[in-house]
């Protein structure tokens, strides 16, 4: 029987260039070692993309199969380490001060880090080399989004409507625990810390590790860390509107989820709008060209939000929310988003 193979299309090399700069510039990379079949090891920069890479980096694929992502992964890698090797060296930069004598592993490793050549010199210990490898690999492996079955999330819950302080809004964020394999399973992590849900061992130690990466890429949420069992951190509107803004990719890179109200994505926002009625041209009212536009037509301008006409009412009630710094506020039972700037200019 004859087959016919098709060799993979190439990686287009202009935009593979493009994708490794995009990666460097932002400072996604990091530092990393392999030892390859015979027991050389180089040096590495590895790519380290973020959630929001998805579609650039799909944008490499020379074709959507297991093949095509090896492919296009390898020519990424090695892409990136050069872009980082040629401009640690066209900068001089040398990440360690170099020194006479035989060096150790890890000294070898940061020296050839900045080097155009990416390897160890043959002559050290294997043992000692295979050793910092697997050391390496586990400092890569504790930033890893996922390490565990247990993982993080956070679910916005919006303050009361008879909120009895409407101007210092409290958004209660709760934490979550959802089983990786399972992820029907989300419970409140109250219920993990009172063990009453049944999560495979180690999934306590997963939450810490979880708990100290979104501090670590959403600081405002730190004062989860003051409590021994923390379950949730009210925040004002600001910071939330900060978090779900600023963090939401970042908490993403770590394994961990933002739930946001069903409402979130369709919130409205105040806008200025040009209602027209035609009108009856009147007899005897003509101007160069014929019938004037004021005889055709006519405009009346309105405030609206979500299509809707706001009154003068709920105007002056939006003004004096954007007045006392509100950025969320609610309209007819739904929150919409104030920028008093905007606001200002409609009134």
């Amino acid at each position: 029987m004859n087959a016919t193979l098709s060799a993979p299309s190439a990686i287009d090399a202009d935009r593979l260039a493009a994708v490794a700069r995009l990666l460097v510039d932002s400072g996604r990379v990091v530092p990393g070692m392999e030892v390859d079949i015979t027991g050389r090891a180089r040096s590495r920069w590895w790519p380290l993309p973020a959630v929001g890479d998805r579609e650039v980096l799909a944008s490499l694929l020379p074709e959507d199969t297991l093949e095509g992502h090896a492919e296009a992964a390898s020519a990424l890698a090695d892409a990136v380490d050069g872009e980082v090797r040629r401009r640690l060296h066209g900068a001089s930069v040398e990440l360690l001060e170099r020194r006479a004598g035989r060096r150790a592993v890890p000294h070898a490793w940061l020296v050839s880090l900045s080097s155009l050549d990416p390897y160890l010199a043959a002559s050290l210990p294997a043992a000692k080399v295979a050793a910092f490898a697997a050391a390496l690999d586990a400092w890569l492996a504790s930033g890893a989004a996922s390490l565990g079955r247990a993982r993080l999330c956070l679910r916005v819950h919006e303050p009361a409507e008879d909120a009895t302080c409407p101007h210092d809004e409290r958004w209660a964020v709760e934490l979550l625990v959802q089983d990786a394999e399972e992820p029907s399973l989300l419970v409140p992590l109250a219920e993990l810390w009172d063990g009453a849900v049944p999560f495979a061992a180690g999934a306590i130690e997963d939450v810490l590790t979880g708990l100290g990466r979104l501090t670590r890429v959403a600081p405002e949420l730190a004062v989860l860390l003051d409590e021994a069992a923390p379950t949730e951190v009210l925040l004002d509107t600001p910071t939330l509107l900060g978090l779900v803004r600023d963090r939401t990719e970042a908490l993403a890179d770590v394994g961990v989820a933002l739930l946001l109200p069903s409402w979130w994505a369709r919130r409205g926002r105040i806008a200025l709008r040009a209602k027209t009625s035609s009108g009856a041209a009147t007899p005897g009212v003509v101007t160069e060209s014929g019938f004037g536009l004021d005889q055709l037509v006519s405009f009346t301008w309105e405030a609206a939000l979500g299509g809707r006409r706001l009154t003068r009412a709920e105007l002056s009630a939006l003004a004096r929310a954007a007045a006392a710094k509100q950025q969320l506020v609610r309209v007819r039972g739904e929150w919409a988003e104030v920028d008093p700037a905007e606001l200002h200019a409609i009134l």
